[in-house]
């Protein structure tokens, strides 16, 4: 039978979503058809580089997809590799791993030239050509690189926001056993990294995705078995001296501040290179960060403000002084939750220790606690 041609006509009219203060996307995306896939809206950004937006499968029944898409700039194709090069490695189709989200398509969609994009500042569409006399400017296609992955139904971010206004800002306290099993998701997620020889260096709450049972009504009772949470967005992916696989890059200073241990933020976007199992410890704090937030109220993890002034102001005495006084019980949270391990919180203290090598590696920290076996 043969497949009938879809036209952009017989595809919906759709108003162009509400984007971010500040945030641009090319209009020649919205709307349009990406390969098989229709782009309907935003689904979030990835800083000032990405952005995903949601993707239907004309051939296919509509299925929907996330399709993060790699805005054109001169490193846009270096990161596509290394980001490819990443997902082969970890979790691409159909050998998908259960705690990495897996990408089923990862190709470019080759743009026009142009120099300027309606209603948006202007963009590079020149580059000079050094080989050329007198670099004369070329002009450079428009590549927008793009991964077509699962679809998952929020990120934990949208999750702890959601969880404290429908359930108050002690919710910790009613669901241990739903904290718990995210937190194994999410280790579990990063022991598949690590295993590969390389660190994600990009852990935060926006780059931890989860599915539930039904988005509708999960959040009025919400249970363990009805959540997996996935390790997200391989674009940091990087290994040490030895490459594990071409394109993925070597591990540099460039993490999200608020997840970024010390020995990170004192080198930060520094072009030197670290080795890999500092990169994995780096990685570890970035999961004790999380796991803070998972664990007390929002206003109670002051370790985030203390890391943010260290990175403004550089005063690493302190900083020390404030992670002294963390550490050594003078900030006392108030947790409220009895029924939580207590080597759960134990964990917490020593993955946001401050000398990296005092910090558990993935496999210590899985084989202490009975939830994380």
């Amino acid at each position: 039978m043969k497949r009938r041609q879809v036209r952009y006509t017989d595809i919906p009219t759709i108003h162009p979503p509400k984007l971010p203060k500040g945030y641009t996307i090319p209009e020649d995306l919205r709307g349009k058809l990406l390969g098989n896939l229709y782009l309907d809206k935003v689904i979030s950004t990835g800083g000032a580089l990405s952005v995903v937006m949601l993707g239907l499968d004309i051939l296919d029944n509509g299925k929907k997809y996330a399709v993060k898409i790699l805005i054109p700039e001169d490193t846009s194709t270096s990161e596509f590799k290394s980001e490819k090069a990443a997902y082969e490695l970890l979790s691409k189709h159909p050998s998908c791993d259960p705690y990495i989200v897996c990408v089923f398509e990862a190709s470019t969609y080759p743009g026009l030239p142009r120099s300027k994009t309606p209603g948006t500042e202007f963009i590079k569409a020149f580059r000079t050509n050094s080989e050329t006399i007198g670099k004369r400017m070329i002009p450079v296609e428009n590549k927008y690189h793009y991964f077509q992955m699962e679809l998952m139904d929020m990120d934990l971010h949208t999750f702890l926001k959601t969880m404290r206004k429908t359930h108050g800002e002690e919710w910790h306290s009613q669901y241990p056993s739903l904290i718990e099993k995210v937190i194994r998701d999410i280790f579990l997620g990063i022991q598949v990294v690590h295993d590969h020889l390389v660190a994600h260096l990009d852990l935060k709450p926006g780059n931890i995705l989860l599915q539930v049972k039904d988005k509708d009504t999960f959040f009025g009772k919400p249970q363990a078995k009805d959540v997996l949470a996935k390790v997200g967005d391989l674009g940091f992916v990087c290994s040490g001296r030895i490459k594990v696989k071409r394109h993925i890059r070597r591990c540099t200073p460039w993490m999200t501040v608020r997840f970024a241990p010390p020995e990170v933020i004192r080198m930060w976007h520094s072009t030197k290179k670290f080795s890999l199992e500092i990169a994995k410890k780096a990685d570890m704090w970035s999961a004790g960060v999380i796991l803070g937030l998972l664990l007390f109220r929002k206003d109670e993890l002051e370790i985030l403000d203390a890391i943010e002034t260290f990175f403004e102001d550089r005063d690493e005495d302190a900083y020390i002084d404030a992670f002294n006084k963390l550490i050594d019980g003078s900030v006392e949270y108030d947790s409220g939750h009895p029924s939580f391990d207590t080597a759960i919180t134990d964990l917490f203290y020593k993955l946001i220790r401050y000398h990296p090598e005092e910090r558990p590696s993935i496999a210590e920290a899985l084989t202490k606690l009975p939830c994380l076996k």
